[in-house]
């Protein structure tokens, strides 16, 4: 078990704190020495023993208030920025200020007499005097008047030096308010207009949306349209080719010449190659069949087609030859056969059956 420490006040504690007893003790003698000398004098109707009463009644205030609050007062230095501690001092100052200003209100709200304040010395009248004249009336009233007026100032004075401060932070917060208040009000105005604004910029978008939406229907419809009648045209021009009526055929095939549906489709060009063949318009054919092998090189219609409008044309032997080699090497194509018997039997190729080359290429 252990034994609990008991800590020993050093010797440098203990002369301090006798000598801050001392220096109250003091400071309350004194206190008290002096307010006795100033009730005295109060009571030989001494003007400034009843000041000094108050002054003294006012410090004793400020020194209570300092024994009983954990605040203390400080002063700042001019021109250096420091503060200086004030301590009791400060409050005893504050408890003058605030005894003066309660006199001040007893002189405004209560018949307080100030005859006592008044030395009939200084009036030129003796205490032995028990005559009192008109004209002495008047110098008391007038005196009194003065010391009323004199101490009602120093007490308003010291009310509006004390409050001016919480005046103006009062004015000051409440415009302050004031002006945050309105700041808030416009602020909440500008939330809502511009979450109004939101929801109509969102209804707008979606607006703006669906009107893309059904443009781009518009678009695909139209565009459907525009196939449609295109697939009509170019069924008309076979139709007419059917008919053998070639001319209209023709015209009908000019009409979706740029067709995004068949200016890349080889049948579209080889059908109106073949149509303007039969119009004995051999050179257009040509051109039609070329667009058609450009767009698929080896189609192997088209390429039978090519070697005939050749030979109408009287192309060399050697590009006919060519063009047909091109044809053989298409054994693999479907319709192989079926180009091969119609080359046997086509007339526009006669040009190329008399060439040598086809001639031994036939009898192997």
């Amino acid at each position: 078990m252990t034994k609990k420490s008991i800590t020993q006040p050093s010797k440098c504690g203990f002369f301090l704190g006798l000598f801050n007893s001392v220096f109250m003790c003091v400071i309350i003698i004194i206190v008290f020495v002096t307010f006795g000398y100033f009730f005295n004098l109060a009571l030989e109707r001494n003007p400034m023993g009843l000041f000094g009463v108050i002054t003294i009644s006012g410090a004793i205030g400020g020194i209570v208030t300092s024994l009983d609050t954990d605040k203390y007062h400080e002063l700042s230095i001019p021109l250096t920025g420091n503060l200086l501690p004030s301590g009791f001092i400060g409050h005893s100052f504050i408890g003058v200020c605030g005894a003066f200003v309660g006199v001040g209100a007893a002189i405004l709200f209560t018949p307080l007499n100030l005859n006592i304040f008044i030395n009939p010395d200084q009036l030129g009248i003796p205490h032995h005097n028990k005559e009192i004249t008109k004209e002495n009336i008047n110098n008391i009233l007038e005196a009194s008047n003065i010391l009323k007026t004199l101490i009602i100032t120093i007490g308003l004075g010291i009310i509006g030096g004390f409050s001016g401060l919480p005046i103006i932070s009062k004015l000051s917060n409440h415009a302050l308010k004031k002006i945050e208040s309105k700041v808030n009000e416009h602020n909440q105005q500008l939330e809502k207009q511009a979450e109004t604004q939101k929801i109509q910029n969102h209804k707008l978008k979606n607006e703006q949306e669906k009107n893309k939406q059904q443009q781009q229907e518009i678009l695909k419809q139209q565009q459907e349209i525009k196939e449609a009648r295109d697939d009509l045209e170019y069924n008309r021009g076979m139709i007419h080719i059917a008919n053998n009526d070639y001319k209209s055929a023709l015209e009908c095939f000019e009409k979706i010449e740029k067709s995004n549906a068949y200016i890349n489709t080889p049948k579209f060009w080889i059908n109106r190659a073949f149509a303007a063949k039969r119009t004995d318009n051999v050179s257009d054919a040509m051109s039609f069949i070329d667009k058609a092998l450009k767009i698929a090189p080896n189609n192997i219609y088209a390429l039978y087609n090519k070697l005939c409008y050749s030979c109408l044309l009287g192309k060399e032997d050697i590009e006919l030859l060519k063009l047909y080699q091109k044809v053989k090497e298409l054994n693999c194509d479907p319709d192989y056969t079926k180009i091969m018997e119609h080359i046997k039997k086509d007339k526009d190729l006669n040009k190329l059956k008399e060439t040598d080359a086809y001639k031994r290429g036939q009898e192997d």
